[in-house]
């Protein structure tokens, strides 16, 4: 009976241990939720690259799909170097989804380069779906941001 009390005191300090732990890392968890400002001229831009990519795709226009692909590149960059603002599962999520969208995109500029342009609306079409995701998560971030004010 005494080794079963131990255990049982043993579990609940663990317990209360993790308990202790996880509160004290509830900001980590949820984000600085700094960085409003910066998302909301990220998602800007990555809404304005997502609409000129489309028409560039649907337009044929190969020459100006490579700069889009860079400057929707760029914005990857930023999210990862501010995604210490979004909270944990969000920020995995992000991600997840930049990398996806990085590789959709070196798939992207090969089929630039080849000058197929039906393999790269195709490529295009699924980045598509990506950005609108990487949206999503932007817009949870502006909203849970404590700096976002009313931008919006």
């Amino acid at each position: 009976m005494r080794l079963h009390d131990r255990l049982h005191s043993l579990a609940a300090i663990a317990a209360l241990a993790l308990v202790a732990t996880a509160v004290s890392s509830c900001q980590t968890l949820s984000g600085s939720g700094k960085g409003g400002p910066e998302f909301i001229q990220v998602r800007k831009q990555l809404t304005d690259a997502r609409t000129s990519l489309d028409q560039a795709a649907s337009d044929g226009s190969l020459d100006r799909v490579g700069p889009l692909l860079k400057s929707i590149s760029s914005n990857f960059d930023v999210m990862e170097n501010r995604s210490s603002a979004i909270n944990m599962v969000d920020r995995e999520h992000l991600a997840i989804q930049i990398a996806t969208g990085r590789r959709t995109i070196t798939e992207t500029d090969r089929w630039v380069a080849s000058a197929d342009v039906d393999a790269v609306r195709s490529q295009v079409k699924e980045l598509d779906g990506i950005l609108a995701d990487i949206d999503q998560i932007l817009d949870r971030a502006i909203r849970g941001s404590t700096d976002a004010g009313s931008g919006s």
